[in-house]
């Protein structure tokens, strides 16, 4: 029988954890979630289940109204991005029903993600990300960095993936409020010791 560190040790050095999103790990709106992660180290295969799901958080109700402009004084750096953030109002709504997703780059492996309720122009949050983000206008669940069908990582970055989480966030009183986090070394480990 092989040993817990061995295997722990194996999985680090190999590095070979296949984790299926349906979509990449840029901003997706109209991703598909269905709360079911599986994944395969080394030939084995794991399966993580009672993840949420965009069909478990309906959406602010839609309307057909828009702000004129951004709302300056409710986000401190908002004016920061003022070309973005504008442009990103007039796309209209893509989450939550009448909010937008805005995310520019910040460096490498570096997302800058913006939430606005497109109704009011008034700046919810703005957080960062790695892997970008996962969301629908149908539903108040919103996925941050989410892990893709095509991420395997290699020796060279596996540290990288052990310090990653998937957070789950929803709206609630204006404000991304999170649901859970999935980290994903964690579930492993706790599997493998399992056996």
């Amino acid at each position: 029988m092989v040993s817990f560190k061995v295997r722990l040790l194996t999985v680090m050095l190999l590095g070979l954890l296949f984790l299926p999103c349906p979509v990449g790990a840029q901003d997706v709106a109209d991703a598909e979630f269905d709360g079911h992660i599986s994944l395969s180290i080394a030939g084995k295969a794991y399966s993580f289940t009672g993840l949420p799901r965009f069909s478990d958080y309906p959406p602010a109700k839609a309307s057909s109204q828009k702000a004129a402009d951004i709302d300056w004084s409710s986000h401190k750096l908002a004016k920061t991005y003022k070309t973005r953030l504008r442009e990103g109002l007039g796309e209209g709504a893509d989450f939550n029903g009448h909010y937008k997703i805005v995310s520019h780059g910040c460096g490498s492996q570096c997302q800058g993600n913006w939430v606005i309720d497109v109704v009011t122009g008034r700046v919810l949050e703005q957080f960062y990300t790695s892997h970008g983000v996962m969301y629908r206008k149908d539903s108040s669940l919103l996925i941050a960095d989410p892990l893709d069908e095509g991420e395997i990582n290699h020796v060279d970055d596996a540290a990288d993936f052990y310090d990653r989480k998937v957070t789950f966030y929803t709206v609630k009183k204006g404000r991304l409020v999170e649901v859970t986090v999935f980290k994903p070394q964690q579930a492993i480990l706790d599997e493998m010791a399992k056996q």
